[in-house]
């Protein structure tokens, strides 16, 4: 579902895969991060959290009720563990949930209920 903003001084949209259709939506993005390079994963994140920077200063969209979903590195160390949790930690920073892809139980509650 496509998540629109139409205004006097611009026009912006973002497609998410798994949104609610009501006024105030609850989204979940799927965000990959299993990139080979740190500078594409830091970027992948910044692009999906710019997006979600613009959808809420144009209030379509609420930190509370926006779940980033994830698959982490394979590696547990090293450049890209720290990319990963950077970009994460920049991601929560803003009030967006994250959980990992495998956590079915945070994602069934989150869309249970948000």
């Amino acid at each position: 579902m496509a998540i629109y903003m139409n205004g006097h001084y611009n026009h912006y949209s973002a497609t998410f895969p798994f949104v609610t259709s009501d006024t105030n939506p609850a989204l979940i993005k799927p965000i990959y991060f299993r990139h080979t390079q740190s500078k594409q994963l830091i970027d992948h994140g910044l692009h999906w959290l710019s997006t979600m920077n613009q959808l809420i200063r144009s209030q379509l969209v609420s930190t509370e009720k926006s779940l980033f979903t994830y698959e982490p590195p394979k590696q547990e160390e090293g450049i890209l563990a720290d990319a990963f949790r950077d970009i994460k930690q920049q991601i929560e920073a803003k009030g967006i949930k994250m959980t990992d892809i495998k956590d079915i139980n945070t994602i069934h509650d989150f869309a249970k209920y948000a």
